[in-house]
């Protein structure tokens, strides 16, 4: 998939924070479009995304780190996890 972003100010700041804006919404829908179309009393059950697994995370109390350049050197030391894994977070 792929997604076209334009604006006649050509200002990256707001480009950037545009595409995270409709990644939060197109995650959101993610789960809530299939839970509105199949889950039921019929069928009960829940559909999951990244936005909502974000949000069932947080509210068992669990950290979330919004992992940025300015603060992954404080971060990363905080995340216990594989290598590889820890080499993905890095380069994304």
């Amino acid at each position: 998939m792929s997604h076209i972003v334009g604006q006649d100010a050509n200002d990256k700041e707001k480009r950037a924070g545009y595409q995270f804006q409709v990644g939060l919404l197109s995650s959101a829908l993610e789960h809530a479009v299939p839970e509105q179309m199949f889950v039921n009393g019929q069928n009960p059950g829940e559909a999951v995304s990244a936005v909502k697994a974000l949000q069932k995370a947080n509210a068992q109390g669990q950290r979330i780190y919004h992992i940025t350049p300015a603060n992954q050197a404080t971060a990363l030391p905080n995340l216990h996890h594989d290598p590889l894994v820890m080499e993905e977070i890095r380069n994304a």
